[in-house]
């Protein structure tokens, strides 16, 4: 496991992202948003995030640095939020935002939050049935 955050200086930056990039035992990067922009991640394709940006755009972008150009495997994307929680009530603004500028851009807008509060909640309603 390997780390990029806003206190390291550049030449640490990039020798983690070099081996998280390289060294096939560095299996997992955590990372703030000091990793949201400039890099390239692309040997990952799975992301996991446990604070979500106000910007439906800064979501994008963290996305992007591993579903680029040349990817060879599917991407995907957790949002990890609670229901009644600071967490759940930006993850509702971002879904508001999208839903904005879905609208004013014709439908054209890469939905990075859409299916997943779809299974969440039929897996959630699914898994309560299940234990009452």
């Amino acid at each position: 496991m390997i780390a990029i955050h806003g206190g390291m200086g550049r030449e640490e930056r990039k020798k983690a992202e070099e081996a998280f990039k390289q060294d096939v035992v560095v299996q997992v990067l955590v990372a703030t948003d000091a990793a949201g922009e400039g890099i390239n991640l692309q040997r990952s394709h799975l992301m996991v995030n446990y604070d979500l940006p106000w910007n439906p755009n800064r979501l994008e972008q963290r996305f992007g640095r591993i579903h680029r150009i040349g990817q060879t495997e599917v991407c995907h994307l957790w949002n990890l939020v609670a229901e009644e929680t600071r967490e759940g009530d930006v993850y509702l603004s971002l879904l508001k935002k999208l839903e904005i500028e879905q609208e004013a851009l014709g439908g054209r807008v890469f939905d990075v939050l859409g299916k997943a509060i779809v299974s969440i909640k039929a897996g959630c309603e699914s898994y309560w049935k299940s234990v009452l």
